[in-house]
């Protein structure tokens, strides 16, 4: 990978931890469709192998989760283990929800940051549904066209997109505001049991029941599988040899460059 490839060249690596928090989507699971039934959900995620992914895609710079969109950073974070790889599992859910034979998947992916090589990505997540009998038709696209048809909830049925990174942060509410309520701008799940988890986290001033709605709410999605956690990625900066030590901070998009300077 390129951060070796740097280090090959003489230059000093410095990893971010967990930086990004990234996901497969399912869209539009209020509609009709494979991707209707939690079964479903749960057999996509059981048929892929994580740790592959981080080995070979991230070349080791990321770890296996749980949760999405919340991460490692949020205030008062509870892991939940991430789903094991379980083919047998996930073709016993695909039939008991009536899809022995697999069904057609369109799977939208396009090019952001925080996912190097995220079409490869998309590409092996496509090959270990296929061994489910799931046939992904992978659709490039900028996100700026995906986005508009997503937020007009246009998209064909049944649909996943991704992989898709966000920055992992101290106070999620926002996220699940646009994600995961049914008002929000992309949202790709309608449950009103959700939606109030959701609105009573933004309303909230107290930082303890702040963290306890954030693990609910992280657990509602975990239990229905409305993301397919994948794993958390961090990210990587290389420098040149005097830069000896860098504490590039916990702020989402941030990088700490305070840190060069004060030392």
């Amino acid at each position: 990978d390129r951060a070796s490839d740097m280090q090959s060249q003489g230059f000093n690596v410095f990893n971010k931890q967990g930086a990004y928090v990234v996901t497969i989507t399912p869209h539009q699971t209020w509609e009709a469709g494979p991707l209707q039934d939690k079964r479903v959900r749960l057999a996509l995620s059981l048929a892929i192998d994580r740790a592959a992914l981080v080995k070979t895609m991230l070349g080791g710079r990321g770890a296996v989760t749980g949760t999405y969109p919340g991460g490692t950073m949020n205030l008062g974070y509870k892991p939940l283990d991430p789903r094991p790889y379980d083919i047998k599992q996930a073709k016993q859910l695909l039939a008991d929800a009536g899809y022995p034979n697999g069904f057609k998947l369109n799977f939208y992916t396009y090019p952001l940051s925080g996912v190097p090589g995220a079409t490869a990505i998309a590409e092996a997540i496509a090959g270990f549904w296929s061994q489910i009998g799931v046939q992904s038709k992978i659709v490039k696209m900028d996100y700026g066209g995906f986005r508009k048809i997503w937020a007009e909830k246009n998209l064909p049925n049944p649909t996943v997109s991704g992989p898709v990174a966000i920055g992992n942060r101290l106070l999620p509410h926002g996220l699940y505001q646009v994600l995961n309520h049914s008002k929000g701008v992309i949202a790709s799940t309608m449950v009103p049991e959700l939606d109030s988890l959701i609105d009573a986290l933004a309303a909230t001033p107290d930082k303890n029941k702040y963290a306890d709605l954030s693990n609910q709410i992280n657990k509602f999605i975990y239990d229905n599988e409305f993301q397919i956690a994948l794993f958390e990625a961090h990210a990587t900066y290389a420098t040149s040899k005097e830069i000896a030590a860098w504490d590039l901070g916990k702020d989402a998009y941030g990088i700490n460059l305070k840190n060069l300077y004060t030392r």
